[in-house]
């Protein structure tokens, strides 16, 4: 493998990620009442940790969790909460410039999500594609190695009831 990499990109590079930011994930709640049904916007906050292995200047892969709201949701609670938890596998294709790089990623996320406070709850688990758009500005340190802010955008449909969205910014710091 090391053979078809450039000159000066033979040695991986591994970088660590975390970070918070919200989350809206938009149910459709069926109405007995009405002939149609209404769209419920939970939001709450996120919390993310990564870490991933840098195989070209512009190509990573890593893993992925999250942790969506309160992880101490009462399944009986009236006020709208999210309590979930996901793990994913990813590939990011980044433009390989430190100062700004936009990138894209694609995640398959497992989770398991408990949404209280809705007409009826929801509580759903299973494993969904999750794409993303960011851009990430970072900073060489002395040591060389690069740590890096990066603002990210991402949606996932849950079901076909439910779609998550959501705005994270993380650190991220190679190692």
């Amino acid at each position: 493998m090391a053979l078809l990499l450039p000159a000066g990109a033979s040695a991986l590079e591994g970088y660590g990620e975390f970070g918070l930011g919200v989350t809206f994930v938009e149910v459709d709640q069926p109405l007995a009442l009405r002939s149609e049904d209404r769209k419920e916007t939970v939001a709450d906050e996120t919390l993310f940790a990564g870490g991933a292995i840098q195989w070209l200047p512009f190509v990573s892969t890593g893993l992925q969790m999250w942790i969506w709201g309160d992880r101490r949701v009462d399944a009986n609670a009236t006020e709208k909460n999210i309590d979930g938890i996901g793990v994913a596998a990813d590939v990011t294709v980044r433009f390989p410039f430190d100062a700004f790089s936009p990138y894209a990623r694609y995640s398959r996320v497992c989770w398991d999500m408990l949404i209280t406070g809705l007409d009826s709850n929801w509580s759903e688990e299973a494993c969904s594609s999750q794409v993303a758009a960011g851009l990430g500005f970072g900073l060489r340190g002395a040591d060389g190695r690069l740590q890096r802010l990066n603002i990210e955008y991402s949606r996932m449909t849950l079901t076909d009831d439910a779609e998550l969205s959501q705005l994270v910014a993380t650190m991220q710091v190679s190692f």
